[in-house]
């Protein structure tokens, strides 16, 4: 009779370096995409809050605004981003709702 226990040693063996090599950065990035995308949901709320509660010309006071509360909130959340990723996903966010808003007034003269 054969002994298959070296064999089939060797396959959990490869499994194991194939999962650890692929499944598990995969999985990883997943998580962390779905963490990026929840920390941009927030900073487009706080955006959009800070528009509300500032005047026009108050563009540094409403950046401060929503730079606090993320700040806050990624806390809360035991998350972290460097304060450059968070000024761009504001500066993104500014963009985005200025654009929204551009839009639904083309679409009002219309």
């Amino acid at each position: 009779m054969i002994d298959l226990t070296p064999l089939v040693h060797a396959i959990i063996v490869i499994a194991v370096a194939l999962a650890s090599a692929y499944l598990i950065p995969f999985i990883k990035s997943k998580v962390e995409t779905e963490k990026l995308s929840q920390i941009m949901v927030w900073v487009d709320t706080l955006v959009a809050c800070a528009e509300q509660i500032f005047e026009r010309n108050q563009g540094a006071e409403k950046k401060a605004y929503v730079m606090e509360r993320i700040k806050l909130i990624l806390a809360q959340h035991k998350l972290t981003l460097d304060l450059d990723a968070i000024d761009n996903l504001i500066e993104a966010a500014v963009i985005r709702l200025h654009h929204e808003l551009q839009e639904e007034a083309i679409e009002v003269i219309e």
